[in-house]
């Protein structure tokens, strides 16, 4: 090395300096916004699947429920219909057997006025 020569470092000038500190933080800012935007669009779209997600098994929990209380509708009208035919049969039942009751008491009856007819006959 030569002495006496100094090498002269070269001083940027305000303008470049600013210029160069501009362009660092203008990067700066765009990678944050991109990260910073990244997370919104991913937060976003989880928080919209949860939200899917959730109207679905509401949904499906309605539908579940819809169709339970169909069944127990359709159980009950049947348990409705099976009572009915039941107290209908038990009541022909009844019938039948009031009237088999009273035919064999009106048979009783017509036998003993006819005994009795054929007595007074007799004896007139």
């Amino acid at each position: 090395m030569i002495v006496g020569r100094r090498r002269r470092r070269r001083r940027m000038t305000v303008r470049r300096r600013r210029r160069r500190r501009r362009m660092i933080v203008g990067r700066r800012r765009r990678r944050r916004r991109r990260i910073v935007g990244r997370r919104r669009r991913r937060r976003r779209m989880t928080v919209r699947r949860r939200r899917r997600r959730i109207r679905k098994t509401e949904k499906e929990k309605k539908e579940e429920e819809d169709d339970c209380g169909k069944e127990k509708k359709e159980e009950e009208e049947d348990c409705g219909k099976e009572k009915k035919e039941e107290e209908d049969d038990c009541e022909k039942e009844k019938k039948e057997e009031d009237c088999g009751k009273e035919k064999k008491e009106d048979l009783e009856e017509c036998e003993k006025e006819k005994k009795e007819e054929e007595e007074d006959c007799g004896k007139g």
